[in-house]
């Protein structure tokens, strides 16, 4: 079988190399489709052809959306020619004649994907864990698409995954494939699996050991889209939590750019959430943000169970309805998965945040001395 798969992220590239490297058969012929546009994935890239684990690997990037003209061009080669769209977005020499593919690779359907998908149309697919939406609704087939594709009668009909490989399936109420496979966890995987994600992601000890160190996680999130004066209420938070700067350690957001009050330790690092998780992170840590996928993923990748302090109603929200339709759905659906739900927590005002954190100090302490009583 001769697969194209195609990761536009760091997480769909762990998630890529885990499909290909564990899932797919070692007679399979793999062209791997890369999205190369920071030096955080120029250093990946570089690694993944040190351990010559696919076939051929294309490198391309999209149109900067800032400059509209362009941009409006690059929408109607998208829709109208997309084998020459490919042939734009790819640095190196892409020759349609020169592939058959019997796959092709789904997440959130992104331009090069549909676009592999209209020019083979004989080529099946298959799709893989892109986060939170691969586990709720249909994230190829529900968002609108663009007026330029409508105007065209453009459609992405086609795509209908034979499978979806996600990272927990319990927590999968995922409507674009009706069959789930379960993508082995990283850290039940053999040893040398193990070692080559940490090389290609640059995962290093020292890393995690910020982390082992430190009892809340307070992960950043942008936030002016979804609340009205975010930056205040965000402050409130982060004053509380200044109560325990000695025991925090934040995880800035790569698309935060707002000011920061948090005396936590912060994390500067580009390491790769979801190896921190499986190294570094245990369940008497506490992560705390206003409703993160980062929040979800001990559990949904290693099956850990970290305290979760959802911070959402501490918000103002521009639009009421996101409560109900985008955050509570999230809450229900972990709780449902965790053990112990009473370790996940939404408090209502900045004093119940506190009391909470205070709480956990308290319960977590208790423990520790009991256990070394016992021993």
């Amino acid at each position: 079988m001769k697969y194209a798969i195609c990761c536009a992220t760091p997480y769909q590239t762990l998630n890529a190399i885990n499909l290909l490297c564990n899932h797919l058969s070692e007679s399979d012929e793999i062209d791997l489709y890369f999205r190369n546009f920071t030096e955080e994935t120029n250093a990946i890239l570089s690694k993944i052809r040190e351990y010559n684990i696919v076939i051929n690997i294309f490198e391309y990037n999209l149109k900067n959306k800032n400059k509209i003209i362009s941009y409006l061009f690059n929408d109607f080669l998208q829709a109208s020619f997309p084998a020459l769209f490919i042939r734009s977005i790819v640095k190196d020499k892409w020759v349609k004649s020169n592939k058959n593919y019997d796959y092709i690779t789904i997440t959130s359907g992104t331009e090069l994907e549909v676009a592999l998908t209209r020019v083979f149309k004989n080529a099946k697919t298959i799709a893989y864990d892109d986060g939170l939406g691969s586990y709720t609704g249909d994230i190829v087939h529900d968002h609108k698409l663009n007026l330029i594709w409508r105007i065209l009668g453009r459609t992405t009909k086609n795509i209908s995954p034979e499978v979806l490989y996600v990272n927990n399936k319990e927590f999968c109420e995922c409507s674009l494939s009706l069959r789930k496979e379960k993508l082995i966890r990283i850290n039940e995987a053999n040893e040398n699996y193990q070692n080559m994600i940490s090389d290609i992601f640059n995962y290093k000890k020292e890393h995690g050991d910020k982390y082992n160190k430190k009892k809340f996680v307070y992960l950043t999130q942008p936030l002016e889209e979804l609340f009205v004066k975010p930056t205040e209420c965000k402050k409130s938070i982060e004053n509380c939590l200044n109560n325990f700067y000695d025991k925090g350690i934040i995880r800035l957001h790569p698309r935060d750019c707002a000011e920061s009050f948090s005396m936590f330790e912060i994390d500067a690092s580009s390491t790769l959430w979801e190896l921190i998780c499986n190294m570094a992170i245990t369940d008497d840590h506490v992560l705390i943000s206003s409703c993160s996928t980062a929040q979800l993923i001990p559990k949904l990748m290693y099956g850990k169970e970290p305290w979760i302090i959802f911070t959402y109603k501490l918000f103002n929200p521009k639009d009421k309805t996101v409560i109900d339709k985008r955050f509570k759905p999230i809450v229900d659906k972990i709780k449902r998965v965790y053990q112990n739900k009473g370790k996940i927590i939404i408090p209502e005002s900045e004093a119940e945040l506190l009391s909470s954190l205070v709480s956990i100090l308290d319960e977590t302490e208790d423990m520790k001395r009991k256990h070394e009583h016992k021993m």
